[in-house]
């Protein structure tokens, strides 16, 4: 009876240490940003941007076909991870500038809108249609067209590539809400709604 109970003691003490060291809370996460300066299908080097320290970590075999995408020389950001008494493991690589991209739209796209501004600055002009906003930046040929235009107005706006290329009133300039244009010889006659 004792050897059993002196057995599991000496197993209890031997499994525990080493169950903690295997979670990834306990590995320590390695962050580095700079050109590539050696790279395989099983590791890759990175030096810092100051030039003073070199990265290596082991590449697993998921992470293989990826790594060897790059050439040395290649400006990326490599995080790797390394846990106690192990070599630091790659977990992630990817060319500087490549994260935060947005995925861009044709410049020759052309929208238009037409409802209410609903956003109106030196700069650009927020139009809500039924379809949703569409936003504009105001090149400085057009601004002149802006002037007198409020809050409310409803008017029909054309953009391409995300500058105006167009305005329309819908009503004449000197309407507005909750007044309503009247359809007489003066097109900038009002009378008021009741």
């Amino acid at each position: 009876m004792r050897k059993i109970l002196l057995t599991c003691a000496v197993a209890l003490v031997a499994a525990v240490p080493a169950q903690a060291g295997d979670g990834i809370a306990k590995g320590r996460e390695l962050k580095i940003s700079g050109p590539i300066v050696k790279v395989s299908s099983r590791a890759v080097s990175v030096e810092n941007a100051v030039g003073d320290a070199i990265l290596t970590c082991a590449v697993p075999d998921r992470l293989a076909e990826k790594a060897e995408a790059f050439d040395v020389g290649d400006r990326v950001r490599m995080l790797c991870i390394r846990f106690r008494g192990r070599k630091a493991q790659l977990v992630r690589i990817e060319r500087l500038g490549e994260r935060a991209r947005p995925p861009e739209k044709p410049a020759a796209e052309k929208r238009e809108a037409s409802g209410p501004v609903v956003e109106l600055g030196p700069a650009a002009i927020v139009v809500q249609s039924s379809e949703g906003r569409l936003a504009c930046r105001v090149p400085d040929d057009l601004r002149a067209k802006l002037e007198g235009l409020t809050l409310g107005d409803e008017v029909k706006i054309s953009c391409a590539g995300g500058m105006l290329a167009g305005i329309e009133r819908s009503q004449p300039p000197g309407c507005r809400r909750p007044k309503r244009c009247a359809s007489s010889a003066s097109s900038r006659s009002c009378r008021v709604r009741r």
